[in-house]
């Protein structure tokens, strides 16, 4: 029951001048909101919305329910005045996963900083239907002086759950069936596990992207060391091509972490475009960089057609006998597409590259194949062959190994990396693994002093997927 007298106390404490107060605060708390989606991506903050979109366009708490709380909170302390209630406005971040929430309050409360609004306190809340994070914030700020508002922050299923049980929580005290509360606390507990569950594979499936993408970032090392040589030497860069470069590399750390809103996303795609449009050889290699550092789906995608695009006209070009560019250029791109985590088409187009056999000098035909035999290792790694498909596919890469004899007496320290691989790779046995992590340690011992650093890139990467597949044997043999 609301006494009349703190109703009175709600309509005089919200003045006008109040209510443009808390108006103010809002709207710079939204925006704020709204820059930290951007900020962390929309992979961690779904969606952002305030109270005005469940009430028709109205931002306050209403006063009944205003009045409602400081009955509820005087029944505890006396003291218990309209300023302390702290979601009189409001606004809601919904979270991808609950491990992320932490990440969100940490950067909404050093963003809001800058506007003199301080953190009051930030608490789990659970009740029937509803689990949720509320970061209470005040103003300190003369502009909007100690006005307060709540940000919500829940994941999607919660989120969705709270919009559909928001009626139930409000019915009078005594009308909801105890039974019904047990059910929306059961309900609530089970949302909550299936949150911990899919944390838990999303944590999984991370590991072993994470493994996948270190080997994208050896194989990027490999190919960009490359690209120096080419802004020195090569005149197909015009200046254009240069700067967009450039541009790229200035702001390669913005452009792994920012959304595509983003203006320095979007002029560096835009450059990379226009670039692949009016110059393939320049322009596949800025589209492939690009989607390499960039989180973006479609930069990633582009890169890899236009990657695909330079092959096929190279290999028109070869065939007609008119190929000018330098073959580096062409066997290149595999490298590429497989530092953007397309292994299956980075096989396919190292085939198709040494399908032209002759027509390439005998150097970069062993670099392709040395480069393939590296394609195929990893994809056995990761997707075994079947039983019967295993020795075929070993042989494949025992035989292109040999094909490059020449090629393994002037750098002998990456045969040895990809031997042991091989061995990794293909094993059955544990005995098999740990031959194999000797021949990738020899690789690293024995090479060459401008390859040393990319040697150790090599070597922890390759190391610590020996060491794991060696854990998997013997716990297999174990089981056994």
């Amino acid at each position: 029951m609301i006494e009349n007298t703190v109703y009175a106390e709600v309509l005089d404490f919200l003045t006008a001048q109040r209510r443009i107060w808390y108006q103010d605060l809002l709207k710079v708390v939204q925006e704020t909101c709204d820059e930290v989606k951007r900020k962390l991506g929309s992979n961690c903050v779904v969606r952002v919305y305030g109270r005005d979109e469940k009430q028709k366009g109205d931002v306050f708490k209403t006063d009944v329910k205003i009045a409602e709380k400081i009955t509820r909170n005087r029944r505890k302390r006396i003291e218990f005045e309209p300023h302390n209630v702290t979601d009189i406005v409001g606004v809601t971040l919904v979270a991808q996963y609950p491990d992320q929430i932490p990440k969100i309050v940490d950067q909404l409360v050093s963003d809001l900083a800058q506007f003199q609004i301080v953190e009051l306190k930030c608490e789990t809340i659970e009740r029937p239907g509803y689990f949720a994070t509320h970061l209470d914030v005040t103003s300190e700020n003369p502009a909007f002086p100690d006005a307060c508002c709540e940000i919500q922050i829940k994941t999607m299923l919660h989120d969705a759950l709270s919009i559909k049980m928001h009626d139930l929580n409000y019915k009078p005290e005594g009308e909801l069936d105890g039974r019904l509360d047990g059910l929306m606390k059961t309900l609530a507990t089970s949302l909550d596990a299936i949150e911990i569950q899919s944390q838990t594979i999303r944590d999984l499936i991370s590991e072993r992207w994470n493994v996948d993408s270190s080997w994208r970032k050896a194989a990027r090392l490999r190919m960009f060391e490359l690209l120096p040589v080419w802004k020195e030497q090569s005149e197909f860069f015009d200046a254009r091509a240069k700067k967009t470069l450039e541009y790229i590399e200035e702001n390669k750390d913005e452009l792994s972490i920012c959304a595509r809103e983003s203006p320095i996303f979007q002029f560096a795609i835009k450059e990379t475009r226009r670039l692949a449009l009016e110059d393939l050889r320049s322009g596949w290699l800025l589209s492939a960089y690009l989607g390499l550092i960039s989180e973006d789906r479609d930069a990633h995608t582009y890169g890899v057609v236009r990657v695909q695009d330079w092959v096929s006209v190279c290999l028109r070009e070869i065939a007609s006998g008119n190929y000018e560019a330098d073959y580096s250029e062409l066997w290149l791109a595999p490298l590429a597409l497989m530092a953007l985590s397309e292994t299956s088409i980075a096989i396919e187009k190292s085939r198709e590259i040494i399908k032209i056999g002759d027509a390439m000098p005998r150097d970069d035909l062993a670099v392709t194949k040395f480069n393939l035999a590296n394609f195929l290792v990893e994809r056995e790694y990761f997707r075994k062959s079947k039983a019967a498909e295993r020795e075929t596919a070993r042989s494949e890469v025992e035989s292109l190994i040999k094909d490059c004899s020449k090629l393994e007496a002037l750098d002998p320290s990456a045969f040895h990396d990809l031997r042991g691989m091989m061995m990794v790779a293909f094993a059955s046995t544990s005995s098999e693994v740990s031959q194999g992590i000797e021949s990738i340690q020899e690789g690293l011992v024995t090479a060459r002093k401008q390859d040393v650093e990319l040697a150790e890139t090599f070597y922890k990467l390759h190391t610590r997927l020996a060491w794991r597949r060696l854990l998997q044997l013997e716990d297999s043999a174990d089981r056994a």
